[in-house]
């Protein structure tokens, strides 16, 4: 499942990942979640490989419920990514679901209110 030395973009390794992430879930392997999940967080504290797309993150939130591991994970790389890079890119907030932007907002607004703390993406926040 890793896919690091192929030649593909860093929407394709997310998309890849979510899918891979949403069959786990789907046929309840937990290990194999937690391996998918391992990988998403190694490609979320790479800031260069890129965040996930809008289309990306519109495909897990329409197979994903409120509060889901895979939300959660997304969430937060996205909100200490674009921190780290301090721009969106290319990307319009208006690409990007409703409700993702409403769990981004919440998250910001926390961490803004517990700056001593900063954020840090733990495996275990994101198994069940």
């Amino acid at each position: 499942i890793v896919y690091r030395n192929l030649s593909i973009n860093s929407e394709q390794y997310w998309l890849h990942y979510c899918k891979s992430y949403v069959f786990g879930d789907y046929v309840q392997d937990t290990d194999y979640c937690e391996h998918v999940v391992k990988q998403m967080l190694y490609l979320g504290e790479d800031h260069s490989s890129g965040l996930p797309s809008p289309k990306c993150i519109l495909w897990i939130y329409n197979r994903t419920v409120d509060g889901s591991p895979l939300r959660r994970l997304l969430r937060d790389v996205c909100v200490a990514g674009w921190h780290a890079s301090r721009n969106m890119g290319s990307d319009s907030f208006n690409d990007y679901p409703h409700e993702f932007l409403a769990d981004m907002t919440s998250q910001t607004l926390s961490l803004l209110y517990n700056i001593s703390k900063p954020q840090v993406l733990n495996l275990s926040d994101y198994l069940k």
